[in-house]
């Protein structure tokens, strides 16, 4: 009796957020991004605690459909980040943004730089940074309703977003508010084919509350990071200072 009440629970509260965004729009009062972006921002802790974020970083084991590996995600504002996979066996790749550049290292350690597609590449593995960033990185907000995404139902906005101002799809809880996830074509592979990107669980880390739990699928198939450590401003920011070579190479 007590598991019937809470499915109860849980639907109503699904059907009220629902209705609330649905009666906003067919009401006169029009949903817009800064609502739902608001709404958002105050699930995931405060303006306030947010804003004095100035770096992530996060460790996840990770699985894909070629097998298990380690991801660990750096980042700090404005627009830095250090992306490192390492495999079973050892072997890693480490891939770095700041600003407009982006660049790795070859076997011999040697700088090597990176374009526009690989820079965004890197940057849309922030998955903690990037629900933060929603309104710095996405422009011409759009509501479009109601849509499934990830079996939920959530507030569906249009955007645009890097590289080339490409279409993204992004969605929101309409009853916590927090972003569900994103959608977009995988301009690294294939841009007739899509991108998924599910917040699948959040954690408390501190006064925010971060993704915890990712689910990435595209046309290879399911990537599932669980993120076991996530601490926030405790980077050295000259982890991300751009080495000569890359300086001189986009001079």
């Amino acid at each position: 009796m007590q598991n019937v009440l809470a499915i109860v629970v849980v639907v109503a509260g699904l059907v009220l957020g629902a209705w609330w965004f649905i009666s906003q729009t067919e009401g006169g009062s029009a949903v817009n991004f800064e609502q739902i972006y608001q709404k958002s921002i105050d699930a995931m802790g405060s303006e306030a605690a947010l804003s004095a974020i100035n770096s992530i970083s996060a460790t996840a084991d990770a699985t894909s459909p070629d097998g298990a590996y380690t991801l660990e995600v750096l980042s700090a504002r404005p627009n830095r980040a250090r992306v490192t996979f390492t495999e079973a066996d050892g072997a890693s790749t480490m891939l770095n943004v700041h600003g407009e550049q982006a660049w790795t290292f070859d076997p011999e350690g040697v700088p090597v730089a990176l374009g526009n597609i690989d820079r965004a590449f890197i940057l849309g593995h922030e998955f903690q940074m990037l629900p933060i960033e929603v309104n710095e990185r996405f422009s011409d907000h759009e509501y479009l309703g109601l849509h499934s995404f990830a079996n939920q139902n959530t507030v569906h906005i249009k955007a645009v977003g890097e590289p080339d101002n490409l279409p993204y799809d992004l969605y929101f809880d309409p009853v916590t508010g927090l972003m569900q996830g994103m959608s977009f074509p995988d301009f690294l592979r294939n841009p007739e084919t899509k991108v998924n990107i599910h917040f699948a669980e959040w954690r408390w880390i501190d006064q925010v509350q971060l993704p915890c739990k990712v689910i990435v699928i595209d046309a290879s198939g399911e990537f599932i990071l669980a993120f076991n450590d996530i601490q926030i401003n405790t980077l050295d920011i000259s982890l991300f200072d751009v080495p000569e070579g890359v300086l001189s190479d986009s001079g």
